[in-house]
């Protein structure tokens, strides 16, 4: 099954690299982080101080920002309430913009460093191919040679025994022997 979600993949994200047999080119494309996924959560600023990277303090350093930015801009005010009551989604674009600066406002990097991508993560994740398919680790230059070199081969015999030996079966056994021979030449077995 692993074998399978490999090979499937390598077709969906490196196919060119695949048939070109640059296996490493193959592995760099399924390690890359490329692939979206939002969280349309509304979070707050309790859930965001449980969320690994964040904490208490980052959460205060969040807040103290927010509310911060509320007293200069009375357009901030509502973001404030909604971080302290409902929640706020955080996946939209224009979202993880003001996230961005908001931090740079707040100099998040400097008062914790990683607080900046963690509060961006709660709405928006970047994953590798693997990731998403939930394999363990991402699969290096010999495992999605392997993988993908046996889903092709399985495929192969699946259609020297549908086109060379199950018609043979009827016709006796001599039939089916050749058949059966033909088929491993076809493969190169």
């Amino acid at each position: 099954m692993t074998q399978q979600r490999i090979a499937d993949l390598i077709n969906l994200h490196a196919a060119a690299e695949a048939a070109a047999e640059d296996w490493a080119g193959v592995a760099s494309k399924l390690a890359a982080a490329t692939i979206e996924r939002r969280n349309p959560k509304a979070w707050t600023y309790a859930e965001l101080a449980a969320l690994p990277g964040i904490g208490l303090d980052g959460a205060r350093i969040v807040a103290g920002t927010v509310q911060a930015a509320a007293a200069a801009d009375p357009l901030m005010g509502p973001t404030n309430v909604a971080l302290s009551t409902a929640g706020m989604r955080l996946d939209t674009d224009e979202r993880q913009a003001m996230i961005d600066t908001l931090s740079t406002a707040g100099t998040w990097e400097v008062l914790q460093a990683g607080l900046t991508s963690a509060v961006k993560a709660a709405g928006l994740q970047m994953l590798a191919p693997w990731q998403v398919v939930g394999l363990s680790a991402a699969p290096d230059a010999a495992a999605s040679q392997a993988a993908f070199e046996q889903v092709e081969l399985e495929a192969q015999f699946a259609a020297e025994m549908n086109d060379t030996v199950n018609p043979a079966v009827e016709s006796g056994r001599a039939a089916l022997i050749a058949a059966l021979q033909t088929a491993a030449a076809n493969l190169g077995v």
